[in-house]
């Protein structure tokens, strides 16, 4: 059952239009630079997803729209979501590897509501990078980020029913269980399956990261 939440926060009546929120960037782990998409990203961002293509089409619905995706098609993306970011319509951030400078993951805070301050984190991580903890160290420096830096009430993440990798970075970061959703996601297979939903309060529990921003 989900943990009981005693104190309802309160939103915000003076809060500033989501464009003026500080959304400092980028975000420093201890492997990892995350920032937002920028001109340039187009050619690695697509072989990123040429390589982890199979993985991608299992479970995620936006991969059967861009079977056939160009490098014009993720540059045209990264320019869009740079704009998105500096709106704060969605806050997309591209994971590269410290010590190579290589992409290693798309990950984000999406669907978001700056009304009532909830976030969604999504992730995905290209299969030549997958197996080192780089899914939860990505995870886990947007959470703090979420609550930190944006002022978060609550995070969401979710999965499909059978990603069992999304299932347990999640669980090694603490998310409370609050609702499974039948035939929620269609996925390219043709499949409509289960959604998972979890959520995050705060950052009680969280083990000590380094994590910061600018």
């Amino acid at each position: 059952q989900p943990a009981p939440i005693t104190t309802p926060p309160q939103v915000a009546t003076d809060a500033l239009p989501p464009m003026l929120r500080p959304a400092p960037m980028p975000i420093t782990t201890e492997r990892l630079i995350l920032r937002p998409p920028q001109a340039g990203d187009g050619a690695p961002l697509c072989a990123a997803v040429l390589e982890t293509w199979d993985q991608l089409n299992q479970w995620m619905p936006w991969a059967r729209e861009r079977k056939d995706a160009t490098n014009e098609f993720y540059e045209g993306y990264a320019i869009e979501n740079a704009a998105k970011f500096i709106t704060r319509e969605n806050l997309a951030v591209l994971a590269f590897e410290r010590s190579t400078g290589a992409l290693v993951a798309s990950s984000g805070l999406h669907n978001i509501d700056w009304d009532i301050g909830q976030f969604e984190i999504g992730y995905w991580v290209r299969r030549a990078a997958q197996g080192q903890g780089y899914a939860q160290e990505i995870t886990d420096a947007l959470t703090r980020y979420a609550f930190k830096a944006l002022h978060a009430n609550s995070v969401l993440i979710c999965h499909s029913e059978g990603n069992d990798a999304s299932r347990n970075v999640i669980a090694r970061l603490g998310f409370t269980h609050c609702a499974s959703v039948p035939f929620a996601n269609a996925v390219p297979s043709g499949a409509i399956l289960t959604n998972h939903m979890y959520y995050r309060t705060d950052l009680a529990g969280l083990k000590t990261r380094q994590v910061s921003w600018d």
